[in-house]
């Protein structure tokens, strides 16, 4: 793509146009990795609610607690930190096994739902790339120097 750019603009605008496109790749690289984050983590937090909501393992107090505490966000944590947490905090091995198998399921629905989003828009980028030209554009004669 740096190449077609490069004889679009002719070389005494390449630096520009160049840093002009690395410019822009890397915003969108930022605001896909924010967006699929963003995604990923409201999937998080709203599955592993929602998941120890309904669990009968899991008493009412405890998920009531949860749901004021970890309204604003989840920790991604692994099976084992989690475990480690819910030991300190004295809670019955039952419903902390419970708890544990709802935070791994949420993480699972959590990045397919980030997963699920980047293949969205990489089906759009599918569909805006047929705009870009079959041939590379050939230099003007205009801008080609003098023998």
């Amino acid at each position: 793509m740096g190449a077609g750019t490069q004889a679009i603009f002719g070389e005494l605008a390449g630096g520009d146009v160049g840093g002009i496109q690395n410019t822009v790749t890397n915003l969108g690289a930022s605001i896909g990795t924010a967006l699929a984050g963003a995604v990923l983590i409201s999937a998080l937090t709203t599955s592993f609610l929602t998941g120890i909501q309904h669990n009968p393992a899991v008493p009412k107090d405890v998920a009531s607690k949860a749901q004021v505490e970890l309204a604003g966000g989840i920790p991604f944590l692994s099976d084992q930190d989690l475990k480690t947490q819910l030991e300190k905090a004295d809670v019955p091995p039952k419903t902390a096994d419970a708890i544990v198998t709802e935070n791994a399921n949420a993480r699972i629905d959590g990045l397919r739902s980030s997963l699920a989003l980047l293949a969205v828009v990489a089906l759009l980028a599918l569909f805006a790339t047929r705009r870009i030209p079959a041939q590379q554009p050939t230099a003007s004669p205009e801008s080609e120097p003098a023998a």
